[in-house]
């Protein structure tokens, strides 16, 4: 099969290698399409350390290829997602199927080898049945909308509350757009004009550019005290910070934003302004994804919108460079797999 693979810091190859080898438990995926995400682009960039040569991702779809014997749930052709993150089966929260909490759970392609093949195993426990209403495309770009759905359980909009996202990544968008189902009103930040015409899109009410305004000054004015929720997707200091100058007394917020040392927080503005901090580290794992793919089904979210670029698996490496060095304007990429006469349709639904 050919495999993208990362060989150095910033370098990707296209290599053939040995298809994976099926094991109890685990079903052999022909992978549809994959899209890249930013632990993808954080493990190609070196920021986050994992052994080389290493097969990346672990956002896709595709069909089930072969099944270890036992199992009914699924057949060979099902279409299906794959929850990324795979629980150890062992700890005291996979004991009472809270697999979302377990101690121990692997992210595919951080550490072991990922989607970014023409086939991949996954444990036969994370497979989610696909819908023919719903692409492979879109199915493969579910993620952002998973851990949106779980940062809402957390924060609990009430309808007609004021929720601050900041950054219009496709994190941030997937939290605009929860918000906005959710009834609340939602002002969406960004410095890109590009992302907050998609926010616009995705439910945002108002969206400021802070390169071009007071974005303190905007808020208060929107909404008198400050916003009830700020979900701070970026992970820097600079809009770490904001938080405190956001959130109104007795507010909600939600660190969602991954950066390595960028930023830490001020414990003083928590106890004065009584606020009540989440943070999100993923999707949750309690039944997010069922719940997205049946809002897709529906059309009240449309995944698809955020891919801005699509290309082959041979183009693997342009595509994380693209994404990485931001080249030009991007959102999401998608990788499109097994081209071949059994090729999966990538525009089913």
């Amino acid at each position: 099969m050919n495999a993208a693979v990362i060989t150095d810091v910033e370098r990707i190859d296209i290599q053939s290698l040995e298809r994976p080898t099926l094991r109890p438990n685990y079903a052999l995926i022909r992978v549809a399409a994959a899209t890249l995400c930013g632990t993808d682009l954080h493990q190609y960039g070196g920021k986050i350390k994992t052994p080389l040569p290493r097969i990346p991702g672990h956002d896709f779809s595709g069909v089930v290829e072969e099944l270890a014997p036992g199992h009914h749930k699924f057949h060979e052709g099902d279409r299906v997602v794959v929850k990324p993150s795979f629980p150890c089966g062992k700890c005291e929260y996979c004991a009472r199927a809270d697999y979302g909490s377990c101690e121990d759970k692997k992210l595919i392609g951080l550490h072991g080898d990922g989607c970014m093949a023409e086939y991949v195993l996954a444990p036969i426990a994370n497979l989610v049945p696909l819908p023919d209403a719903v692409s492979f495309e879109a199915a493969a770009n579910l993620e952002m909308f998973t851990v949106a759905m779980n940062t809402m359980k957390r924060v609990q909009p009430r309808l007609g509350e004021w929720v601050a996202v900041l950054g219009q990544g496709p994190i941030g968008l997937g939290q605009t757009r929860m918000a906005s189902l959710s009834g609340a009103r939602v002002i969406a930040v960004d410095v890109r004009r590009e992302a907050l015409e998609m926010a616009r899109e995705f439910g945002a009410d108002v969206t400021l550019n802070s390169t071009e305004c007071d974005v303190v000054a905007e808020v208060k004015r929107l909404t008198g005290s400050g916003a009830d929720i700020v979900v701070e997707c970026v992970g820097a200091k600079a809009t770490v910070d904001l938080i405190f100058q956001l959130a109104r007394k007795e507010g909600r917020v939600a660190n969602v934003g991954f950066q390595v040392g960028a930023a830490t927080y001020d414990l003083i503005p928590i106890m004065l302004r009584s606020l009540t901090i989440h943070g999100v580290g993923g999707n949750g794992g309690r039944g997010q994804y069922e719940t997205v793919i049946a809002l897709t089904e529906s059309g009240k979210i449309r995944p698809e919108r955020l891919i801005t670029h699509r290309m082959p698996l041979t183009d693997a490496a342009k595509a994380f460079s693209i994404a990485h060095k931001k080249s030009e304007p991007v959102l999401k990429v998608a990788l499109s797999l097994n081209a071949g006469p059994n090729r999966p349709t990538l525009a089913r639904g």
